[in-house]
């Protein structure tokens, strides 16, 4: 049965955390599973790092669970992804992001602020999907409590078939593959993301 089948009355119906636990967004007009429909997301700002490039931070508190941003883009198809990925350096900026059926978002030339979320070897966000009114979409959702000026960070990782060569991982957290050399940041594999993020920046 499909969860949007039921009714969601807005007032915390069994329905509504049905929807909410599998990641679909209510369409009740009223409803407050409704975060990414009205763009009520963690206030935030862009910034530039000392050693990373730009990077995005919190301007409040927010708290594990909350919605960061929607990661945004071009989609392409997976040739015109493989076209545009090969003919990039090891030192240029990436912007991908897995999205459906094989499909890709390119942020470099459009795109939110979500492109400029750094790698941590330990991220306080993640990648997900989220699905609103049957359409699938990806937001930046917060893991783990932050605070005002917290940088907000994920775990890039490569796509299997994906042979690359990285900068060295600058994030400093506890358990940073830094320390193993050039290349060693492609082995940050989390696999209990749901999306795959090449990269976001020249940062990494």
């Amino acid at each position: 049965m499909d969860p949007r089948a039921d009714v969601c009355d807005g007032e915390g119906s069994d329905s509504c955390a049905l929807n909410f636990g599998l990641e679909l967004e209510c369409e009740n007009g009223v409803c407050g599973n409704r975060v990414l429909q009205r763009r009520a997301f963690v206030p935030t700002e862009a910034f530039k790092t000392a050693d990373r490039g730009w990077g995005l931070r919190l301007l409040s508190r927010a708290a594990k669970g909350s919605l960061v941003e929607e990661y945004v883009g071009e989609v392409v198809e997976p040739g015109e992804f493989w076209k545009r990925f090969d003919a990039t350096d090891v030192a240029d900026p990436l912007y991908f992001c897995e999205f459906v059926d094989g499909l890709i978002i390119d942020a470099t030339y459009k795109g939110s602020f979500a492109r400029l979320i750094n790698h941590a070897c330990a991220p306080n966000a993640r990648l997900q999907h989220r699905s609103v009114a049957g359409w699938r979409r990806v937001v930046v959702v917060m893991i783990e409590d932050g605070e005002a000026g917290d940088e907000v960070t994920v775990a890039y990782r490569l796509p299997d078939g994906v042979n690359r060569m990285w900068q060295r991982c600058l994030c400093g957290r506890k358990g940073c593959v830094s320390g193993k050399g050039a290349g060693a940041a492609a082995s940050v594999v989390k696999e209990e993301e749901d999306v795959v993020v090449l990269s976001s920046g020249d940062e990494h």
